[in-house]
C-alpha cells in the first residue's frame, strides 16, 4: 500500500465552509444522490412475475430489493437488483455475502433507475483492512479525522497511521503523529540511510549515501555528526540502518522542518524511542490509548480519545506533560546500536499529555457494542447474519426504515462513521443521503 505524506487542503477548506453546512444541508443531500453509482444485480428474467417473486423473497429477509425493466429486439429483460452503494467496493462486499439465487451470483453493477423509496441512505465502503494479528486502535485529530492507529508488536515496528477525512482516506507511517488544529502535523518517523537502490549499490556507494545524510541532518538541528550518527538503528530483521527523526510537516504539504533525532539506546516504546537529540521530548506527540479493535471478542474497547497538540507557537513550549514514553510506569531498556538485531522494547501504552485527550464523542461506546446495536446521527446499526442491518427514518415520509445495508458485525460509531468486523477485517462506512 503506497505512504501518502503530501498533505491536502480538505481541512482547512471544510473549516472556511463550515458556517454553510446548516444552510445548505438540502443541497448537500441532493449532491450526495448523484454520487449513488452501483447497485447488485442478483438475476436478469424475462418472466416479468418470476422477477417480482424473487424480489419479494429478497425483500422478506431483509434485503432492498427492487425490479427494472429493459427493452430489446429480443423482448423484455426484468432485472432483480439489490441496494444503493456509493462506491463499489461496498457493493462487491455485498454481492460477496449473499447467496447464490436461482444457481446464480449476485455481482455488482453500475446503478441505474433505482427507485426513490429503496433506501434513504447509501452506504460507502471507506477502509476494508485487515487488522489480524496488529495492535488497532481508533483516535481523532483536532480537525475532525478519524484515525485508525495499525501496529505490529511482535516483532514491534513502526505504526501505520490510516486518517480517514470525509471520503478521503490517507495512510502516514510513523512513530508517532498528531495534528494541529490548523492542519500542521508533527510527526515521529524512519527515515532509512541507504538509497531505495542500495540492494544493487555497492559498500562504498551505500557507505556514502549514509554519512551525506548524516551531516546534512546534523547541520539542520545543530548537533555533531557523530552524536546523530551513532544514533543509527536497524528495525529487527531489516538490514537497512535508519534514523528516528522528528518533523514538523505545514499545512499544505510543503517542505517538513527537521526538529530532531530519536536515541534508539534510550529504550524504544510503542510511541518510537525515549530521548532525542534537538527536540524535548514533551514537545512530542503522546499516545492516547484510544478506543482498541479487540478482534478475540469482536468489539471496541474503550472510548475514542484526541491525540493531543504539543505545540504552540513555532520556537515555544507547550507546556504539556511528558509524552508517553517518558513516564514513570514505562519499562525499558537500553537498545543495541547498529549491527545488533534487537532493540530493547517498553509497552509504551501509558496515555499522552492529560491522560487519554478529551472524548470525541460517546456514540460506539463497548456498551452500546455488547448490545448488538451501535448508534449514528440519525441511524442505528446491529447484526443481521453476515449483513449490516441499518434502521433510520425516512425524512420525506416520517417512517421508520430498516434494511441490510452493509456487512459485517458493528460494533462502534463516531456518529458519521461505523466500524464493522468481519473475519479478522476492519470496515469502515458511512451514508450517503440518496
Amino acid at each position: 500500500m503506497r505512504e501518502r505524506h503530501a498533505r491536502r487542503g480538505v481541512p482547512r477548506q471544510a473549516r472556511l465552509i463550515a458556517p454553510l453546512v446548516a444552510v445548505c444541508a438540502a443541497l448537500i443531500g441532493l449532491a450526495s444522490a448523484q454520487s449513488i453509482a452501483y447497485t447488485v444485480q442478483v438475476l436478469a428474467l424475462s418472466d416479468r412475475d418470476a422477477a417480482l417473486g424473487v424480489m419479494g423473497d429478497l425483500q422478506r429477509q431483509g434485503y432492498p430489493a427492487y425490479v427494472t425493466r429493459s427493452t430489446s429486439a429480443q423482448g423484455d429483460v426484468f432485472r432483480v437488483r439489490v441496494g444503493a452503494f456509493v462506491n463499489r467496493p461496498a457493493a462487491v462486499n455485498y454481492a460477496e455475502a449473499m447467496p447464490s439465487i436461482s444457481g446464480g451470483r449476485p455481482v455488482p453493477a453500475l446503478a441505474e433507475s433505482i427507485p426513490p423509496g429503496i433506501t434513504p441512505l447509501a452506504p460507502r465502503l471507506l477502509l476494508e483492512e485487515d487488522v489480524s494479528g496488529m495492535e488497532a486502535r481508533l483516535l481523532a485529530f483536532p480537525t475532525g479525522s478519524l484515525v485508525l492507529r495499525l501496529q505490529w508488536r511482535v516483532p514491534l515496528a513502526q505504526a501505520e497511521y490510516v486518517v480517514i477525512q470525509g471520503g478521503e482516506v490517507e495512510r502516514v507511517r510513523a512513530w508517532r503523529l498528531a495534528e494541529g488544529p490548523g492542519g500542521e502535523r508533527l510527526r515521529v518517523r524512519e527515515l532509512p540511510l541507504w538509497p531505495d537502490t542500495w540492494q544493487q549499490d555497492s559498500p562504498e556507494v551505500r557507505q556514502a549515501f549514509a554519512a551525506n545524510l548524516v551531516a546534512l541532518v546534523a547541520e539542520r538541528i545543530g548537533v555533531r555528526a557523530s552524536e546523530v550518527d551513532a544514533a543509527r538503528y536497524r528495525p529487527q530483521g531489516d538490514e537497512v540502518p535508519r534514523l528516528f527523526v522528528v518533523e514538523r510537516v505545514p499545512a499544505g504539504g510543503d517542505t517538513p522542518e527537521l526538529l530532531g533525532v530519536g536515541l534508539p539506546a534510550s529504550g524504544i516504546t510503542a510511541a518510537g524511542p525515549i530521548a532525542y537529540l534537538g527536540i524535548d521530548p514533551t514537545r512530542l506527540p503522546g499516545l492516547p490509548e484510544g478506543a482498541r479493535v479487540d478482534l478475540a471478542s469482536g468489539s471496541v474497547l474503550g472510548d475514542l480519545a484526541v491525540v493531543p497538540w504539543p505545540l504552540s507557537e513555532p520556537g515555544t513550549e507547550s507546556g504539556a506533560d511528558a509524552a508517553e514514553g517518558t513516564s514513570a510506569d514505562v519499562e525499558s531498556t537500553p537498545a543495541e546500536p547498529e549491527g545488533s538485531a534487537t532493540a530493547a522494547v517498553g509497552d509504551g501504552t501509558s496515555a499522552g499529555p492529560d491522560g487519554a485527550g478529551e472524548p470525541a464523542g460517546t456514540a460506539g461506546s463497548s456498551a452500546e457494542a455488547a448490545t448488538g446495536a451501535v448508534t449514528g446521527d440519525g441511524w442505528s446499526a446491529s447484526p443481521d447474519g453476515e449483513f449490516v442491518r441499518l434502521t433510520t427514518v425516512d425524512a420525506s415520509t416520517g417512517a421508520a426504515v430498516s434494511w441490510r445495508a452493509g456487512v459485517g458485525k458493528p460494533v462502534w460509531s463516531d456518529g458519521r462513521r461505523l466500524l464493522a468486523l468481519r473475519s479478522g477485517k476492519l470496515l469502515v462506512y458511512d451514508f450517503l443521503l440518496r
